[in-house]
């Protein structure tokens, strides 16, 4: 297929190849596999919010827009910033990198944000709101 594969046609194949011979299906997803490193005490970096779409599993809870907002709340201040990923996506897309600048006069948190589309990374400007 060459180098112009789309991000969901490049999530199949990764999966079909994952799916062809025995491995951790664990290993596949960001969260699990944190979980997976800190039980066997493998140093890992902290998780300021993590949550699965529909579900808890394990240590992780369903997705709430609310405790999301909190963790961009303090994420916001950060002088590093933060990054926002998909759980199951292995390469850059959906990739988020945030950096707190300012407020809205509606109270909502702005951040600089450059975001990988899948084909290359773009720079824009989000609220609160926009992250969510």
């Amino acid at each position: 297929e060459g180098f112009a594969v789309t991000p969901e046609r490049r999530i199949e194949l990764q999966m079909e190849r994952l799916r062809s011979r025995p491995v951790f299906g664990i290993l596949e997803n960001k969260l699990l596999t944190h979980s997976l490193l800190r039980h066997l005490g493998a140093p890992t970096q902290e998780i300021a919010y993590g949550a699965l779409a529909s579900a808890r599993l394990g240590e992780w809870p369903a997705y709430s827009a609310a405790q999301l907002r909190a963790a961009l709340g303090k994420a916001h201040g950060w002088r590093r910033g933060a990054v926002l990923k998909p759980a199951t996506d292995g390469g850059n897309v959906g990739t988020i990198l945030l950096s707190g600048f300012g407020a809205l006069e509606n109270g909502s948190l702005q951040y600089r944000v450059d975001r990988h589309d899948g084909q290359r990374w773009r720079r824009l400007r989000w609220s609160t709101e926009a992250a969510l």
